[in-house]
Order: C-alpha cells, then sequence, then structure tokens
C-alpha cells in the first residue's frame, strides 16, 4: 500500500466527509462557472465574426477595431479565471488528503480568480463607454453632470479593484467586503442612466412620429438585463459572504464570467446594428438646446 493511500486511510471518516464538503461547494462551483463559460465562447465567437465581418459605418472602423480588442481581452481573462478555479480545485483535493503542503494561513479571497476585478473594471467601462455614446447631443450642462457621475462611478469601479487586491493581500474581510458592495451599486446607476436615456428618447421621438417605438423598449430592456445579471451575482456574493467560506466560492467562482456575459451582450446588439444610434428614423430626435 503507498503512502498516499495510508494517508487517506488514517483519516476518520466522519472527519473527512467534513473536510470534503468544502471541496464539494468548489466542485459544484466549477461546474457552474463552466456552464457559463460556454455560453460566453460561444457568445464571443458570434461576437468576434460578426464584427470581422461588419463593415462601416455600423460599427466604424475605430469601434469595430476597439471592440474587438475589448471582447478578446475580456475572454482572455475569463478563460484565465476558469483556469484558475480547475487548478483550485485541484490542489484542494491534494491538500485535502494531505498529497500537498497545505497553507498556513488562507487569504479572504483565496479561491476566488485573481481576474475578477480587472473582468468587473472592463464591464463597467463598456457601460460608461455606452453612457457616452447614448448621450451625445444633450445641453452642455448635463453633459458636465454626467461626466462627473461617470467620473465618480470609474473611480467607484477602480476603488473596488484595488480594495479587492489589498483585501487579499492583508486578509482583510471588511475590505473584501466593501469591494463586493461596490459592484452592483455602479452597475445599477449605469443601468439606469442607460435606461433612463433610451426612454427619453424613445419619448421624444413619439412625439415627433406620434406612436410609440417598441424597438427603443427592446434596447433598453437589453440594456438593464444585461446589468442585472452582475447585479444579481453581485447580491448573492453579498449575502454569502456571511456564511462559511464554502458557500462563499458559489457566487464569486462565477462573476466573472457573468461580468464578460453582461457586455458581450451589448456589443452582440451593436455588432449586428441593432443598438439605439443604428435604430432607424433616430435622426428624426431634435437636437437639445445648451
Amino acid at each position: 500500500m503507498s503512502s498516499s493511500d495510508t494517508n487517506i486511510a488514517s483519516i476518520p471518516s466522519e472527519t473527512r466527509y467534513q473536510m470534503c464538503n468544502p471541496l464539494d461547494m468548489l466542485a459544484i462551483a466549477i461546474v457552474l462557472s463552466g456552464i457559463c463559460y460556454g455560453f460566453l465562447a460561444m457568445l464571443f465567437f458570434n461576437c468576434y465574426l460578426l464584427l470581422r465581418r461588419s463593415k462601416p459605418p455600423h460599427p466604424t472602423s475605430r469601434r469595430r477595431s476597439f471592440l474587438l480588442i475589448f471582447i478578446v481581452s475580456m475572454f482572455l481573462l475569463s478563460t484565465g479565471a476558469m483556469v484558475q478555479e480547475i487548478v483550485t480545485l485541484h490542489l484542494n483535493f491534494l491538500k485535502t488528503f494531505g498529497l500537498a503542503p497545505s497553507v498556513a494561513t488562507r487569504s479572504f479571497f483565496a479561491d476566488i480568480p485573481v481576474t475578477a476585478p480587472i473582468i468587473i473594471c472592463g464591464a463597467d467601462g463598456l457601460s460608461a463607454w455606452r453612457c457616452l455614446i447614448l448621450y451625445e447631443g444633450v445641453s452642455k450642462v448635463r453633459r458636465w453632470a454626467l461626466n462627473i457621475c461617470l467620473g465618480f462611478l470609474s473611480l467607484a469601479s477602480l476603488a473596488s479593484t484595488i480594495c479587492y487586491y489589498l483585501a487579499q493581500h492583508f486578509n482583510n474581510p471588511s475590505l473584501a467586503l466593501l469591494s463586493t458592495f461596490l459592484t452592483p451599486i455602479v452597475n445599477i446607476i449605469l443601468a439606469c442612466l442607460l435606461a433612463a436615456r433610451i426612454f427619453y428618447q424613445q419619448a421624444r421621438l413619439s412625439k415627433v412620429l406620434g406612436s410609440p417605438l417598441e424597438p427603443y423598449t427592446k434596447v433598453a430592456t437589453m440594456c438593464i438585463e444585461s446589468s442585472a445579471l452582475i447585479v444579481v451575482v453581485g447580491v448573492a456574493c453579498i449575502a454569502t459572504t456571511f456564511f462559511d467560506n464554502a458557500w462563499m466560492t458559489l457566487p464569486y467562482s462565477i462573476l466573472p464570467h457573468i461580468c464578460v456575459i453582461s457586455p458581450l451582450l451589448i456589443v452582440y446588439r451593436v455588432a449586428q446594428g441593432r443598438s439605439l444610434e443604428h435604430l432607424p428614423l433616430i435622426g428624426l430626435i431634435p437636437q437639445e438646446e445648451n
């Protein structure tokens, strides 16, 4: 009998079951992450092909290049998160049965993908960029107000990233909780800004044409749904933070992939030419006075 078999056999059955509980949760989390990653991969390749085949002006050459770089970067970051989750499961399995050296002190976010904060910043950045595009033509005062608001949201997203890495380095749950709180708050505000502008444009154009326009409602719904994905998972992360670390693994493991799926849904619509600025009759909307 090998030494590894002896180590496993020497563990009491009750203790062995308790030790496997966090491992079971991690395995379930990775299965869920794999499902999200599979959907993400299909969405990525669809977006990539659509952008490669699209011709100006929808989208423009510069915008198409930016979106291609964005989706490739986000996909690679998500792939890195998936690889880290699989490696983490393998190492935890070995540590559980004494086949690998255990770490004396584990970080508060030890099993959370290190690329998650960067992915969240990327998702928030794309939503902020969409706000800048959709709010073109507003008065100078409103434009300044929008820039200030987006500036604060960008700082909040950056602060969330910094807090995450500080929490991981110093093993500080308070910083980790602050980072977790900022993510859904930023996305709720961005979703409200996007939806408000779309409904406002719909109302103004309806006055010109005298009839409601369903495409605007669909675009607004898509923006809200894509942000809602991040908000729901972010709230789940906050809730499980107060529970055992094993439960935290579930939402935190799928969060990076959800934060890639959310902006890819918007990019997919842009690549199809079905975003707000591509809707028919958009030129009939009068410009706002300064």
